[in-house]
């Protein structure tokens, strides 16, 4: 019943914002999964649920959602990830990108797992020297990972963004600004 309340929800949400199923769910999940999880025939995973949160405008996590055992450990890592990289504690990052990856592998590879790992890859990469080409180039295959298209130049108009997708490319930004 749950699934369904939530499924309902983020489709009532998305239709009176006038989103698309296919702009919601981009780079995200199929569109198919995206109407399994509206009508309440699929649960989505907690990374899932909060990458459509985000895109749809929803406040900061306010589901509580029950999730798997694997899907929290992974939502905490990438959380202690997050902070390593806010006080740029690279050897502490190092090991946390290695212990994400070995979770990530068991779990799925989703393409937002993958597009975090990455684009932690590249903040390890910059906090370790790396060159400008090194960096960017990171951060441009975690976009690319839910936006194919992002170039860094052409306006992102038909587009709704995650706050990871955000946060990458605010990276990028401040990349070509150095």
């Amino acid at each position: 019943m749950s699934n369904y309340l939530i499924g309902d929800y983020i489709r009532d949400t998305r239709l009176r914002r006038g989103y698309t199923q296919e702009q919601l769910s981009f780079g995200i999940c199929t569109t198919a999964s995206l109407s399994r999880i509206e009508t309440g025939a699929q649960a989505p995973g907690k990374h899932i649920l909060d990458a459509l949160l985000e895109r749809l405008g929803i406040g900061d996590k306010i589901f509580d959602v029950l999730v798997s055992k694997d899907d929290m450990v992974i939502f905490e890592k990438i959380q202690d990830v997050t902070r390593s990289i806010a006080r740029a504690d690279y050897d502490q990052l190092e090991t946390q990108i290695e212990e994400l990856e070995q979770l990530v592998e068991k779990k799925n590879r989703s393409n937002l797992y993958l597009q975090y790992l990455t684009f932690a890859k590249g903040m390890l990469r910059y906090g370790r020297g790396g060159t400008y080409e090194e960096v960017v180039k990171l951060f441009m295959d975690a976009i690319h990972m839910t936006l194919p298209n992002f170039d860094g130049v052409t306006p992102n108009e038909n587009n709704l963004l995650t706050f990871h997708e955000i946060a990458i490319i605010d990276n990028i930004a401040t990349m070509y600004a150095e």
